[in-house]
């Protein structure tokens, strides 16, 4: 307790150097703005409707952080390591439906497979098998609003395993493919 103000300033300079240098942005200004008027806040609704202005606004921030140091750490990689990820990327996004091997991207791109995997998932955020699973799906639910089979959208994406499929489309949606379709079609 004795120490606090030092600890609070050193806490202060720590924070501001990570915010330093990013300008505060047009979602973040709309969110503070809310908070200018004091008496928009006064019954418990709006209490309720404050706090999540402020986790709206701390999520933001934090993501904006966060983008902030993956573009500093990615800045480490050399041009033409950044060359054959985006190639790598490329084939994923063409190739989704194929089977997809790290050794065989590797190859295409020209670079060895350890790299691929290490300075991907850098790079991207989420690992090539993610990446192709995210491709997958993100196709196979513009396929279902095309009123194809489930059995049908799952050959075309690149599963021989309709259950398997099944499984990772509700793990990433949250919904099976069958009541995906029948939501689309009640609408």
């Amino acid at each position: 307790i004795e120490n606090i103000k030092n600890y609070m300033e050193l806490a202060f300079k720590q924070n501001y150097y990570v915010l330093g240098n990013l300008q505060i942005d047009a979602l973040q200004s709309e969110l503070c703005n809310d908070f200018k008027d004091e008496n928009y806040f006064e019954d418990s609704l709006k209490s309720i409707y404050l706090e999540s202005k402020i986790t709206n606004l701390l999520h933001h921030t934090i993501e904006k952080i966060s983008k902030s140091l993956n573009d500093k750490s990615s800045r480490s990689l050399k041009k033409d390591r950044i060359s054959s990820l985006e190639r790598a990327k490329e084939i994923i996004m063409k190739d989704y439906n194929s089977k997809l091997s790290i050794k065989n991207i590797a190859y295409k791109s020209a670079i060895n497979e350890c790299y691929l995997k290490k300075d991907f998932k850098q790079y991207y955020g989420m690992t090539i098998l993610q990446m192709i699973q995210k491709r997958r799906l993100d196709v196979a639910k513009k396929l279902l609003k095309e009123n194809f089979s489930v059995k049908e959208v799952a050959l075309k994406v690149g599963y021989n395993n309709t259950s398997y499929f099944s499984k990772l489309f509700f793990n990433h949606f949250s919904i099976t493919p069958n009541n995906y379709r029948k939501e689309l079609n009640n609408y």
